[in-house]
């Protein structure tokens, strides 16, 4: 025996009922409700909606189990696919993560490394600085030093001078004091070892 028909009226009426209820109404549980065919309790929901203004599609008939079956299948092989393909970028993040830490930590003994030359690079500039006005002084020192000698020689050369002057007077002095003398011949006698000249 075929299932009875559903006015039009009944199947908004149960509609509304599920609405009161707090149910989405849908073509299934309006025939569950009043027991019509699935064709003629689509017709009437499709013109009861249409009546409410809503716009949106009708109601789809409930998916069969072998679908959902195959459905849920796929669902979990997208899932397992979704799950292997995050593990692998979380197991890629954490190589690059590794890597960025190493490098951060290469970098890092770099820095040191070069502030230690640095360091070096300053302590000797210092030193050859340092040392360079020490023999800068000791140069200015030398330059004084050799000044001062140097009018000391000239002292000493003038009094050698003096002295070779004084040395020459004293010579001087000591021919004259050691000439012989010459005697001063009378007037009007001649001398014994004079002859007179032949006429």
């Amino acid at each position: 025996m075929g299932r009875r028909g559903v006015t039009e009226e009944e199947a908004f009426a149960a509609a509304q009922a599920l609405l009161e209820a707090g149910q989405e109404p849908s073509v299934r549980l309006i025939q569950e409700r009043t027991g019509g065919s699935y064709s003629t309790i689509t017709r009437h929901f499709d013109n009861w909606r249409a009546q409410r203004g809503d716009q949106a599609p009708a109601q789809l008939p409930d998916m069969p189990d072998n679908v959902m079956a195959a459905l849920r299948q796929v669902w979990a092989t997208a899932a397992r696919t979704a799950q292997e393909g995050m593990s692998a970028e979380r197991d890629a993040l954490e190589a690059a993560r590794r890597e960025m830490e190493q490098r951060k930590t290469e970098m890092v003994e770099e820095i040191d490394r070069l502030e230690k030359e640095l360091e070096e690079a300053k302590r000797q500039l210092w030193e050859e600085r340092t040392g360079k006005a020490k023999v800068e002084e000791e140069a200015r020192k030398l330059q004084v030093e050799n000044v001062r000698l140097g009018e000391q020689v000239q002292a000493a050369e003038r009094r050698a001078d003096e002295f070779k002057e004084q040395a020459e007077g004293f010579h001087k002095q000591v021919v004259e004091l050691a000439r012989p003398s010459e005697p001063k011949a009378r007037p009007g006698r001649t001398s014994k070892a004079q002859k007179p000249e032949p006429s």
